[in-house]
């Protein structure tokens, strides 16, 4: 039982962490599309380069949700026989 939960939250931590990268990468593209003009090319920012609301909805509530998946995981996980 123990195992059976110690896989599926790892399996969702890093479906979590996959949708993170993902979600980071597709708003980015997204901003991208509002600011620059047809010539300019638009860079991605370096995730430590964010204040804010930026920090917070793209970085840090998507990294507590990741960090408590896999905190969960590591506490489920099946004793050593």
């Amino acid at each position: 039982m123990r195992r059976a939960l110690f896989i599926a939250l790892l399996l969702l931590g890093l479906a979590a962490l996959g949708l993170w990268v993902y979600g980071y990468l597709y708003l980015h593209g997204l901003a991208c599309g509002f600011e620059s003009s047809g010539s300019e090319t638009c860079r991605i920012n370096a995730p430590w380069t964010l204040r804010g609301e930026d920090a917070t909805i793209l970085l840090i509530i998507p990294g507590l949700t990741v960090a408590t998946l896999f905190g969960l995981a590591w506490w489920a996980k099946p004793p050593k026989r």
